[in-house]
């Protein structure tokens, strides 16, 4: 783990690369010795819908490492990373809901992966 000076957590696994910052998190896959370059993989929160509502969030939020786990406190969730030396598993946890129905999170995904 480490912190650079803009505030981003970077975070280095057996199989990968990682950094959380206020943009987005990457996840940066070990694709052998012969692949030519890294291909990062950007997620970002784009949207909430709660019941088909829009729902609003913080989206500039920062993130924040405890342990073996990185998160965003959005307002409305927390968008958490939970960190193994082999894995990066992303969830959302809601403690509380202000309405029943579907939860939809939709996320803005960059990559030049296929």
């Amino acid at each position: 783990f480490d912190v650079d000076e803009a505030g981003t957590v970077w975070v280095r696994g057996r199989t990968y690369k990682a950094s959380f910052s206020k943009e987005s998190a990457t996840y940066i896959p070990f694709l052998g010795s012969k692949a030519p370059r890294n291909f990062p993989v950007s997620l970002r929160v784009d949207s909430l819908t709660i019941g088909g509502e829009a729902f609003a969030f913080d989206a500039a939020a920062p993130a924040v490492r405890d342990g073996a786990i990185v998160e965003y406190a959005r307002g409305a969730f927390r968008e958490r990373y939970v960190l193994t030396p082999d894995s990066v598993e992303q969830t959302f946890v809601f403690d509380d809901l202000p309405r029943r129905g579907e939860v939809v999170v939709s996320l803005a995904v960059t990559s030049e992966l296929e």
